[in-house]
């Protein structure tokens, strides 16, 4: 109730915040390392000293990734190493456990999930979730342990000219940590999720998703 952690974008660059009077008081700081963020999108605790902060950075044309981790909550951050063909911004983060965590980047064919076994230290790319012939957005990604995971996607079919369709909207479920995955439909998309007492709860407009997976 007391300790909680923010990021800012402000003129002078990415900065870190840390308050631990529920919010009344505010201390924020600098470091050379988030001002390769451009523009801090996500951000995750697990406790007090174990977190993360994602942004981007500009080469040319592409936008690249960029994530920095932290276990001394917030004093010392080490940079993320993502694989050479990862672009996109940083849509989703989610961490099970501090080594095991999954990243979803928006801009890029047209979303890429990413997965790491060290904490965020090095990053390889899930590609088991994609349906061939349609173009999938996924929003947000979450795992009730190693082996039960959720993956909310917004789905668009292609005709035969290119053009894309209306959507639907579905959670992938996995029971068998992503080697395969079995579709259901969802009512509307999704805005944000949290794990919940073993379920995921998520926003979906004006109402709340409550999912349950039997097993």
């Amino acid at each position: 109730p007391s300790l909680g952690y923010a990021a800012l974008s402000t003129l002078d660059g990415p900065q870190f915040g840390i308050t631990r009077d529920g919010g009344h008081k505010w201390q924020f700081r600098s470091e050379p390392r988030l001002a390769r963020l451009g523009y801090p999108e996500v951000l995750l605790f697990l406790n007090p000293r174990v977190g993360w902060i994602g942004g981007v950075t500009v080469q040319g044309s592409d936008i690249r990734p960029r994530l920095l981790r932290t276990v001394d909550g917030g004093g010392i951050w080490q940079e993320a190493s993502f694989p050479p063909t990862a672009k996109g911004n940083p849509h989703d983060l989610f961490f099970l456990d501090p080594n095991r965590g999954w990243l979803v980047l928006w801009n890029a064919n047209p979303t890429t999930l990413l997965r790491t076994t060290d904490g965020g230290r090095t990053w390889s790319e899930e590609l088991g979730w994609a349906s061939q012939g349609h173009t999938s957005y996924l929003h947000a990604v979450r795992y009730l342990s190693d082996k039960i995971g959720l993956l909310f996607v917004e789905t668009a079919s292609k005709d035969d000219a290119g053009s894309i369709g209306k959507g639907d909207f579905t959670v992938l479920a996995t029971l068998d940590a992503g080697r395969t995955w079995s579709r259901h439909k969802l009512p509307g998309p999704v805005g944000s999720c949290e794990v919940v007492a073993g379920e995921v709860w998520c926003s979906s407009g004006m109402d709340i998703l409550r999912i349950h997976v039997q097993t």
